[in-house]
């Protein structure tokens, strides 16, 4: 069961994103930035950080500014599935997973940040925009072992299912 700190963060981030959502500019400021360094310096990183700061125990402003940047690129917020059974899932027109197994093996190998934004960026493009905003938040701020080996445990529960 979420603590009431956790749902605090989804709240924030929920809110956040949706406000994006008529913030075009900022919006296209975010998805512009190539790499966490440069998230830092958009404003609107700045809001969710400051108000994650001030409400939770999310204080890590490298780990902020790459779920900021990274949300800039979800347009929708619908799946059941979590984000690794997205990616698992077979393409409309074959067989083979909509992120290949040797791409999701880099992406894990990820063990900073900074080299966790750029490929997880490519990964939310080839889901159409399309994860849960929430679980894509917890995950690359708390981004750890535990983390890599529940989602490779779930992308290959999801791949041989």
């Amino acid at each position: 069961m979420p603590t009431t700190e956790s749902q605090e963060a989804s709240r924030i981030i929920k809110t956040w994103w949706q406000a994006l959502e008529d913030m075009r500019g900022e919006r296209a400021q975010l998805r512009r930035c190539k790499n966490v360094e440069q998230v830092l310096f958009v404003p609107y990183y700045q809001t969710l950080y400051w108000s994650l700061s001030n409400q939770s125990s999310w204080k890590n402003r490298i780990a902020i500014a790459a779920v900021a940047g990274l949300l800039a690129h979800v347009d929708t917020n619908p799946p059941p599935l979590t984000l690794p059974q997205q990616m698992a899932q077979s393409k409309p027109a074959g067989d083979k997973p909509v992120v290949s197994e040797l791409r999701f093996r880099r992406l894990v190998k990820c063990e900073t940040h900074e080299q966790l934004y750029p490929t997880l960026r490519r990964v939310i493009l080839m889901l159409n925009r399309s994860v849960d905003i929430v679980q894509l938040a917890e995950s690359v701020y708390w981004w750890n072992d535990k983390t890599r080996q529940d989602w490779a445990f779930q992308y290959y529960e999801q791949l041989l299912n």
